[in-house]
């Protein structure tokens, strides 16, 4: 993103922590880069009154995230992460039907 901070060297992904870096007086709140990096996360991260932490694929793998829920699930059954998992696995039970 030209004019603003990435999240890598040489990178071109915005990520909505940048935005702590005039917090952390990484740089001034209004460096003009850091001004570019505040505009960019809105216009590219801002989602209604949310804000997503980045916008691509993360590389966290999808049937560990699932089997934590299951094992969660198996552990306190009444628990928020147990919910997700039975829903995860209706949803997965609906797409194998159609």
């Amino acid at each position: 993103m030209e004019g603003s901070f990435v999240s890598t060297f040489d990178g071109d992904r915005l990520d909505a922590s940048l935005l702590l870096m005039g917090e952390l007086q990484f740089v001034e709140p209004d460096d003009p880069r850091f001004i570019g990096t505040l505009r960019a996360v809105e216009k590219h991260l801002q989602r209604g009154d949310f804000l997503l932490r980045y916008d691509e694929e993360d590389d966290f793998d999808k049937e560990i995230l699932k089997d934590l829920f299951e094992w969660d699930y198996q552990l306190k059954p009444n628990s928020i992460a147990a919910s997700i998992y039975v829903s995860w696995e209706k949803e997965i039970i609906r797409e194998a039907i159609n």
